[in-house]
């Protein structure tokens, strides 16, 4: 018997955040919650463009910065 899991995982962003930069420096520390994350199956990696690991919570600079998350399963 051969099982396929054809249904993809589903990734719910989290709305836009705007923080101010910390005093005398041209950036924050950011904390970013979690987008939510389902499957009808089990998730294998949640990894993101920014350091490649889960969380993308960490010193951003001034400026826009876009967060990707990638979900496999």
């Amino acid at each position: 018997v051969t099982l396929i899991d054809n249904s993809p995982p589903t990734v719910i962003c989290n709305a836009d955040i705007t923080v101010s930069n910390e005093n005398n420096s041209c950036g924050a520390n950011v904390t970013l919650p979690l987008p939510d994350i389902s499957d009808n199956c089990q998730i294998s990696t949640i990894v993101n463009n920014i350091n490649g690991s889960n969380s993308a919570s960490g010193y951003y600079p001034v400026g826009i910065t876009l967060v990707t998350y990638t979900v496999t399963d």
